[in-house]
């Protein structure tokens, strides 16, 4: 994992390896939530395992906090480290939040557009891990990790509009208990697009100041 950063100091790097250790769980968190999409009756073992993965992030943040504390010199703004490692944990408290609902809802069977949706979050998961790999070089690749980040919100953009295609056709329904807690699972899931778009405009920002 180190390899990535061999532009930086020892010191330096450790808040962004932090980072990037986080946005490696976040993405395993992703495809257990795929997983927990594509095949409800495993959402409870995937529930679990996604436990584990949000407990991880949120070390790396209490990680990533203690560094800030303690280190004057940060390789980026501290205020917008901190603010990354923050909407990390909100979006890996988010997906854990779909699988809950999965389970606690006892929902066995999910439509097309659920799994489409699920398939954004990986999508967008995927594209910030290597935003996050890109920053130690933020100054030569702020056009790339810009254009990333534009990706990023043009797939939250794509969800927004299937999400509220899926609440209409269920409103255009019997408004049955599981009519509900799909409507429910589709709500969780486009809170999590959302963060991820929230955290790439925020990352936008911070290329700004860089270039």
């Amino acid at each position: 994992m180190l390899f990535a950063f061999k532009s930086l100091t020892p010191k330096d790097n450790e808040m962004l390896i932090f980072l990037q250790e986080n946005m490696h769980a976040l993405e395993e968190s992703a495809i257990l939530l795929v997983d927990g999409i594509n095949q409800p009756l495993d959402a409870a073992v995937k529930l679990k395992q996604n436990e584990k993965l949000e407990s991880i992030v949120r070390d790396g943040g209490e990680k990533i906090l203690a560094e800030l504390r303690n280190t004057f010199i940060a390789p980026l703004d501290r205020e917008d480290i901190y603010r990354i490692s923050c909407k990390l944990c909100d979006i890996a408290e988010s997906q854990r939040g779909v699988l809950e609902r999965i389970v606690t809802s006892s929902i066995q069977t999910v439509e097309a557009e659920d799994k489409i949706l699920a398939g954004h979050i990986l999508q967008s998961t995927q594209i910030f891990c290597r935003v996050i790999s890109e920053l130690p070089k933020l100054k030569k690749h702020a056009d790339k990790i810009d254009d990333m980040c534009l990706k990023i919100v043009a797939v939250a953009k794509n969800a927004q509009t299937l999400y509220r295609q899926s609440i209409g056709n269920i409103l255009c329904q019997d408004l049955s208990g599981e009519s509900l807690k799909r409507q429910d699972l589709l709500m969780q899931m486009e809170k999590v697009q959302g963060l991820y778009a929230n955290v790439a405009i925020l990352l936008r920002g911070v290329v700004m100041k860089y270039v």
